[in-house]
């Protein structure tokens, strides 16, 4: 199953900060804080799916799924005897990975076919499952829809519809719509080398019903090697509030975002 390193979860492209004072820095929301904000709800879902994205990218490999894997967990079985195939990643009752995050319960892959053949889709759906205490659940799809015009680059449109729920049992929405290119390291069976390109729009509430939209204004660029978007901006709009301006940098691998609102610049750093 060719190209099977290139289905990834594609959550959480929208990244909108918590602001203050010019020059100020703000870290992150911490494990089970329910966000207040919209800034907030949107930079939770950011570094939720993100995450998971990251991490899913290293069960796949471009000959077929990996049988093995240096992660400690989750347990994966699957099936590729008959089409739909499915996958199941399974953390149990809890397990932390080697990428530091606690997560359980179970995700669930289902592939109509090989993800190198046009309009090949595998669809993402979260069974009980929890990610640092936040509940995620929906359902996210990726198609495979050729070469990106011009080049032998893979492409891919990504729908995603899901929900993250905290502790206190409110709960905030995300919607989003991307093209997602392996811009770099298709002709390798090694993830380390891979770069994405992501382009599209989202949506979502959060737990108080505040709504915002946002769309990718220049191409977010997501080393494997680097765990933060390293380059690329994005156009966040709240509802009834001014449009928020967040760039993620020169290409450079790091934590740091510019994030400009009502012509002030506040520099943050990424847990």
């Amino acid at each position: 199953m060719n190209h099977l390193k290139n289905v990834t979860l594609s959550f959480g492209l929208v990244m909108v900060i918590m602001f203050g004072c010019q020059s100020d820095q703000s870290g992150l929301i911490t494990e089970n804080q329910v966000p207040a904000t919209t800034e907030e709800s949107s930079l939770l879902a950011e570094q939720t799916f993100n995450d998971i994205n990251s991490f899913t990218d290293s069960f796949f490999g471009t000959s077929g799924l990996k049988s093995q894997s240096i992660e400690i967990c989750p347990a994966i079985t699957f099936n590729l005897a008959t089409i739909p195939f499915s996958l199941t990643l399974d953390w149990g009752t809890g397990c932390t990975g080697i990428d530091g995050t606690t997560r359980k319960g179970k995700i669930t892959v289902s592939l109509t076919g090989q993800m190198n053949v046009e309009n090949s889709a595998a669809t993402f759906s979260f069974v009980n499952f929890y990610s640092e205490g936040y509940k995620i659940t929906g359902v996210h799809r990726i198609t495979y829809k050729g070469f990106n015009p011009g080049t032998t680059n893979p492409r891919y449109s990504v729908f995603t519809e899901a929900k993250i729920e905290y502790p206190n049992l409110k709960f905030m929405t995300y919607r989003a719509e991307y093209w997602r290119i392996l811009a770099e390291g298709a002709s390798t069976a090694t993830l380390e080398d891979d770069v994405w390109r992501i382009e599209g729009s989202s949506t979502g509430t959060t737990a108080e019903g505040l709504s915002w939209s946002a769309k990718v204004n220049s191409a977010l660029v997501k080393s494997a090697k680097c765990k933060w978007f390293s380059k690329g901006i994005m156009l966040i709009t709240p509802k009834e509030q001014a449009e928020i301006k967040v760039d993620f940098g020169d290409g450079t691998c790091d934590n740091k975002v510019s994030v400009t609102k009502e012509g002030k610049t506040t520099i943050i750093e990424i847990k």
